[in-house]
């Protein structure tokens, strides 16, 4: 096989359990659809979800930005990984 090409076969056989494991998980959604689609799309920008949405993160701890919340476990993580390794 040349360098930089795809062998199909093993690409689809890993798509195949990709997609396997995420049935198994119930979580592939179809779109559009109403029945089949995800339940949690949209809930923070619905009226219910948005009143709600203070108390969630207040019982979470969350009071910092999601990109700043992100940005410390990432930060956390490495400095993780590089004292083990």
């Amino acid at each position: 096989m040349p360098q930089g090409a795809v062998d199909r076969d093993a690409y689809v056989v890993c798509e195949l359990e990709q997609l396997y494991q995420a049935l198994n998980r119930r979580n592939v959604f179809a779109s559009p659809s109403h029945r089949w689609s995800d339940p949690e799309r949209g809930c923070w920008t619905a009226p219910s979800g948005r009143a709600v949405r203070e108390d969630i993160l207040a019982v979470l701890s969350l009071d910092m930005p999601v990109q700043e919340h992100l940005a410390e476990l990432v930060r956390g993580l490495d400095a993780g990984v590089g004292s083990c390794c």
